[in-house]
């Protein structure tokens, strides 16, 4: 009998883990007007209850953007290797919720503005978030078709 075998037989399953770029697709995907969680999370072979937690994540990270109006679309989100293995899928939420809305996180004064400008001008969309090793970054490019997020070394 195999490892596999065993561990099924014992009643354990092997839990499949998400990257957190396709958590957010899939959450974003439940709030397109009509969608269904149940038929979402079937097209994406994920049960519907873990695409319940991940909305729950989703809003509560959320809260503080959700009182401001979406500033301007994230496009495909990308998230590297490593901040995939290093962020936890609630601050990469709340971040890319506070990006969106124009929130820039914690950025000089000049870099702020520069972001402002940009967002009226079509231009890179940089923000930063969390402290010492958590600190991460979220960049959106000019033309909004793709926004990433990735750690200081993964530039």
């Amino acid at each position: 009998m195999t490892d596999r075998e065993n561990h099924a037989r014992k009643g354990e399953r092997h839990m499949k883990r998400w990257p957190i770029a396709q958590k957010y697709r899939i959450v974003e995907e439940t709030f397109v007007p009509g969608a269904s969680v149940a038929i979402v999370a079937r097209r994406n072979n994920v049960n519907a209850n873990q695409v319940f937690g991940w909305r729950k994540l989703y809003r509560e990270g959320s809260r503080p953007a959700m009182t401001r109006t979406l500033r301007f679309p994230l496009g495909q989100v990308a998230i590297t290797a490593n901040a995939s293995l290093r962020l936890s899928t609630e601050a990469v939420f709340t971040a890319l919720s506070r990006h969106a809305a124009g929130d820039w996180g914690d950025m000089c004064p000049e870099d702020t503005l520069s972001n402002d400008t940009a967002l009226d001008h079509g231009g890179r969309l940089f923000s930063a978030y969390g402290q010492g090793a958590d600190r991460f970054w979220v960049i959106t490019e000019a033309d909004r078709s793709v926004t990433t997020v990735l750690l200081p070394e993964d530039y």
